[in-house]
């Protein structure tokens, strides 16, 4: 109440002048958004200006090594030629070069059929540049492979003597015969066998899904948990109930030392703090005495 009033006049003698004035109180200096502005303006046109002055600069030349720097292009220096002496080179290398004229080949090969010269080979053509078909270069293309002289025909591997037939049947003479399973042997050797009994193998697995199913429901959720809680383990449950205990005997000790009859207000204070204790300390131990305690995650 004092402090309240203490307040109320120093804001009546001393009042604060808004946000600023209470930021200026705890002495921080607010910030001058005027300034601000204008620096920020003057920055913008300081910008503006240097980039102005480097459109208005002439564009630097760019690099060339100083062994081509005074050497002119060969693209201008050749001189372009005119369509004129293009054309005459044409119909001059049209003139020097010869083409096959239309039936040539044909009138040849019909004049040289009745006589036949030494070195002359059929589908020659004498005069002109014919290659025949089998000195042709085909380029990749498939070509079928000539028919094999009788001399090339690859000799046939000679006749086995061996026997085929009498060597199976000698094969199914000399076979052993399968072995017959005695069943009354086979009868006695399983009453022989313990029954009722449980191979040590399964029980040691049996054991071992025991085992992985505990560890599985121990390590589960628990479904009737709230959100947000945890189950408290057994020992840490114990501990904590051991130390209610304890705090309930001293408690009740410290009670029992009290007068029976109570006057002054301290003693008053104290009997109720105590009696404030002890019931807390037994509402604890009803939660602590259940089976399962969540407590917050």
């Amino acid at each position: 109440m004092y402090r309240q009033q203490r307040d109320q006049i120093g804001a009546l003698i001393n009042p604060v002048n808004g946000f600023r004035g209470r930021q200026m109180q705890k002495g921080i200096i607010p910030k001058d958004h005027a300034r601000e502005n204008i620096r920020a303006l003057r920055n913008a046109q300081n910008q503006n200006r240097a980039a102005k002055r480097e459109e208005s600069l002439p564009e630097a030349p760019l690099f060339k090594m100083d062994q081509f720097r005074n050497v002119q292009s060969k693209i201008n220096a050749q001189p372009a030629e005119s369509p004129e002496l293009n054309d005459t080179a044409t119909h001059a290398s049209v003139a020097t070069h010869r083409y096959m004229k239309k039936g040539e080949g044909r009138s040849a090969g019909k004049a040289s059929q009745g006589t036949k010269k030494p070195g002359w080979t059929p589908g020659a053509i004498q005069g002109t540049d014919y290659v025949p078909e089998s000195k042709r270069n085909l380029q990749g293309r498939s070509r079928r492979d000539p028919t094999p002289k009788a001399s090339e025909v690859n000799q046939v591997a000679p006749r086995s003597k061996k026997d085929f037939v009498r060597q199976a049947r000698e094969q199914l003479t000399n076979a052993k015969p399968k072995q017959v399973v005695d069943k009354a042997k086979e009868e006695r050797r399983l009453l022989q066998q313990k029954r009722g009994q449980v191979p040590a193998y399964l029980r040691n697995r049996q054991a071992e899904w025991a085992r992985e199913e505990e560890k599985r429901l121990r390590n589960a959720p628990d479904p009737s948990c709230p959100p947000g809680m945890r189950l408290m383990p057994e020992a840490e449950r114990l501990e904590t109930l051991t130390v209610l205990r304890r705090s309930q005997e001293a408690g009740k000790n410290q009670l029992s030392h009290l007068p029976l009859h109570i006057e002054t207000p301290k003693m008053v204070q104290k009997k109720q703090a105590l009696e404030a204790k002890l019931k807390e300390i037994e509402e604890a131990l009803e939660i602590f005495n259940r089976e399962k305690v969540y407590v917050q995650a």
